[in-house]
């Protein structure tokens, strides 16, 4: 019987990690929420959810910046442990914006990533070597090292130009 809980344990737990080590962070979020920047007063406004779209997670940012605030974000605990290398993910938005995913480690360090989005109304691919550091970093340990587990997802849409209300969206985003 102790062989068979043994072997159950292992499988449950080889499953968890994915054949190829994939974790898709949508997936991983237990508890989404909806942040609208407030250490930019006022906050802009927006929502923010986890539906599925052919048999995918996607991730949808409404964001609204008429009445100020510089960046709109969902936020997700998860709990991802050592091994990802790089994260793969798609966007699209209704205006060119600076897409960013902002990673939260054990030390409570953030390690933010962003690039300019242009393709209005086109999904467009991105990825994130994890070896690299983030252009924006802040809190915690304060030594620009990422440190397993990421204990926080943030997807960010910021504002850009004239960029005032409208939807973004996530999809395929995949840490390996």
């Amino acid at each position: 019987m102790k062989r068979i809980v043994l072997f159950a344990a292992l499988v449950f737990a080889a499953a968890r990690i994915g054949c190829a080590g994939d974790v898709d962070l949508l997936a991983e979020g237990n508890s989404w929420r909806f942040s609208g920047g407030t250490e930019f007063p006022p906050g802009a406004l927006g929502s923010f959810s986890v539906d599925e779209e052919g048999g995918a997670a996607i991730a949808n940012l409404e964001y609204d910046f008429t009445q100020g605030g510089l960046y709109v974000a969902g936020v997700g605990n998860v709990r991802v442990e050592e091994g990802p290398t790089e994260i793969r993910f798609k966007f699209k938005a209704d205006t060119p914006l600076i897409v960013g995913i902002r990673l939260v480690d054990k030390t409570n360090q953030t390690h933010q990533y962003q690039f300019a989005y242009t393709d209005e109304g086109q999904w467009q691919e991105y990825r994130i070597d994890l070896a690299e550091k983030a252009g924006l970093i802040f809190g915690g340990k304060g030594d620009k090292v990422l440190h397993f587990p990421i204990t926080q997802v943030y997807f960010i849409a910021q504002k850009k130009g004239g960029s005032q209300s409208g939807k973004a969206q996530f999809r395929d985003v995949v840490m390996q």
